[in-house]
């Protein structure tokens, strides 16, 4: 038998438009332009409402299981005679008038029915519709207001306009004995907005850093798949997916460092969208847990711990790199007059700080500017008055001109009330980057380059063993711990808990990183042929079998392998006794190792037997500086 089909062949769903086809398991629709479709089968049916929406228009509702509802709009009188007569005689469903309120009132009831939120006149039936699944936030910016902001549909045209806010006044006294704060918490509840299933698996207290964009407190979840915000009037559910990049910059002359997370889709408070966020922390010492199993932990490769410890801005960026599986980058070769790498100056009248990056500039934190290289047509230095000494010539300002691309038109950002001090740096900095300078050799010919200072170029020569610069190179952690091999062509180089051998002839990874510990930080090292000790708070270990040149590995019967202890007080130094390091005819034969304790005490410890041979009482707090 034949089956029967009927076609309708114009209908929207959303913003697309498609093809609708009704046959005897249901209804089809078809996108005209993607290969998008959505399907409800018969046996999912439970109700089908029209309603008149203009003087030519109608729309279709219909009801699956679990209460969820699929729309269709743009439908003709023609349209809607043909799906009442199908939907009797094939699907054996009635198709009923849906009444809707159309006099124009704004006043009425909020009830929930399935998966939608409806607001209902009395006596005229539903004014408003609203699909939860579309409510991206909500929050109360008054004491008897609700606002809800919608997901942003990025199938929409740049000339259309599509809904994304709307605000719901609650008087106090309402007959039902709904609240703001009621209709709130039961909206977050039904979108599972604040519903989260699973554990997290890092949790940064709202003390541990204030959010700069948007300002603010907000304590940080970070799960397998997304990030929470959890706020006193704002809630967000940041997915990974959405996140392009971040960078971990350090404020000049600050003991603060800024986290910047830059997003696809920007998050909003109200009618400002933040597509950047920007999270100011201290350069504390801390302790972070992370809840995970150690078989858990292994699939990040020694890069995440049980405990974090370290350096909270270092601590941070290494959770979201490993856990997102984004980069993070931090300050390029730039370097001021002073050191720093950045440069203070304002936008229009907010002052901020800028970052020349090796991509990009960064501007932090009102409004947070970011512009690739790339999209800039020529840059232009203003108001450099040379080496006079009026007041006028104290500052200058760098306008940043950008190209167009694609609707988006061309615009101009001008950096005000530079220190005339940085133009040397900034002007050869821009040059080597061959951005075009339109008024170089007018502002040279009033100044002298000048070179950057003897602990900025050893920065920079350790940042080229590193790789920290954005496009060639990313975020790794904080080094605590250096040591070079006997003939300079390797960097051991310690990041929290983890070794890191490196080429210093090209900056890359000589070897894969090696897990020292499960946490605590390495502050020490000394190295020996190819062993390498480590310290850290009250922990100790010998690495042996590391690479000790370019040319050569050790051989081992395995790669890398640790000895490991724990001491009874914290560790101020330790030292190999090198004199007793004896390669035989089949091994390396290990050295006895000192340390130095934090109450006047010093251990010989025989890692190879792993127990304490001697111990020694100073007068004065211990300082190892060769063997006796």
């Amino acid at each position: 038998m034949a089956e029967l089909e009927q076609v309708i062949s114009s209908a929207f769903w959303g913003h697309s438009n498609g093809v609708l086809v009704l046959n005897d398991s249901g209804l089809l629709w078809r996108s005209r332009q993607t290969e998008a479709q959505k399907k409800v089968a018969k046996e999912d049916l439970v109700s089908m409402l029209w309603s008149a929406i203009g003087p030519k228009q109608y729309h279709l509702k219909v009801t699956t299981r679990g209460g969820k509802t699929v729309r269709f709009t743009g439908l003709k009188q023609g349209d809607v005679d043909l799906i009442r007569t199908f939907s009797r005689d094939t699907l054996g469903r009635e198709m009923e008038e849906e009444r809707l309120a159309s006099s124009g009132g704004n006043w009425g009831h909020m009830q929930f029915q399935g998966s939608n939120l409806n607001f209902v006149v009395q006596d005229q039936g539903v004014a408003m519709d609203l699909p939860l699944d579309l409510i991206a936030q909500c929050a109360m910016p008054g004491k008897n207001e609700v606002e809800l902001q919608f997901h942003e549909d990025d199938t929409v045209a740049g000339d259309e306009e599509s809904l994304v806010e709307m605000r719901l006044y609650i008087p106090g006294d309402a007959d039902d004995g709904m609240t703001a704060e009621g209709l709130k918490d039961e909206i977050l509840e039904r979108a599972n907005i604040s519903h989260v299933t699973g554990k997290s698996i890092v949790e940064l207290d709202e003390s541990m850093g204030t959010f700069l964009t948007p300002r603010g407190r907000y304590a940080v979840e970070l799960y397998g798949s997304f990030l929470r915000m959890h706020g006193k009037t704002y809630d967000y559910k940041i997915l990974y997916s959405n996140i392009n990049r971040c960078f971990l910059l350090e404020y000049p002359n600050s003991t603060n460092t800024a986290f910047v997370i830059s997003l696809e889709e920007p998050i909003r408070q109200g009618k400002q969208g933040y597509p950047h966020l920007v999270l100011q922390l201290a350069r504390d010492e801390v302790h972070i847990d992370v809840n995970l199993t150690a078989d858990e932990i292994k699939k990040y490769n020694g890069n995440i711990h049980e405990r974090m410890s370290g350096s909270l801005p270092q601590i941070v960026a290494t959770l979201f790199k490993f856990i997102m599986g984004k980069k993070v980058y931090t300050s390029g070769k730039f370097t001021t007059h002073s050191g720093d790498r950045a440069v203070k100056c304002a936008v229009k009248a907010s002052s901020g700080v800028l970052f020349p990056l090796e991509k990009s500039f960064m501007f932090i934190h009102k409004p947070t500017t970011f512009i690739r290289y790339e999209e800039i047509d020529y840059v232009e230095f203003q108001r450099y008055a040379g080496q006079s000494g009026s007041s006028a010539s104290r500052n200058f300002d760098l306008l940043v001109s950008c190209r167009g691309v694609g609707q988006e038109q061309a615009y101009e950002t001008v950096f005000s009330a530079i220190d005339r001090r940085e133009f040397p740096e900034l002007s050869q900095f821009l040059t080597s980057k061959k951005l075009k300078i339109r008024n170089l050799k007018d502002t040279q010919s009033a100044a002298t380059a000048g070179g950057a200072a003897g602990g900025a170029k050893e920065r920079a020569n350790l940042d080229d063993a590193l790789g920290p610069e954005e496009g060639e190179g990313d975020f790794v952690g904080a080094v605590t711990a250096l040591h070079f091999s006997a003939d300079g062509s390797l960097l051991y180089a310690a990041v929290g808990c983890t070794l890191y051998v490196y080429d210093t002839t090209n900056g890359t990874m000589f070897v894969s990183p090696l897990p020292i510990w499960s946490h605590g930080t390495i502050h020490g090292m000394d190295v020996a042929q190819s062993l390498a000790l480590c310290f850290g708070q009250k922990q100790l270990a010998l690495v042996s079998a590391l690479p000790t040149t370019t040319t050569s590995i050790v051989q081992s019967s395995s790669p890398s392998s640790i000895i490991a202890t724990e001491c009874m007080d914290w560790i101020l130094d330790a030292r190999l006794l090198v004199d007793d390091v004896v390669v035989d005819d089949t091994a390396l034969l290990l050295p006895m190792v000192a340390v130095g304790l934090a109450h006047n005490m010093v251990h010989i410890w025989d890692p190879s037997t792993r127990t304490t041979l001697q111990t020694f009482q100073c007068t004065e707090r211990t300082i190892l500086v060769r063997p006796a």
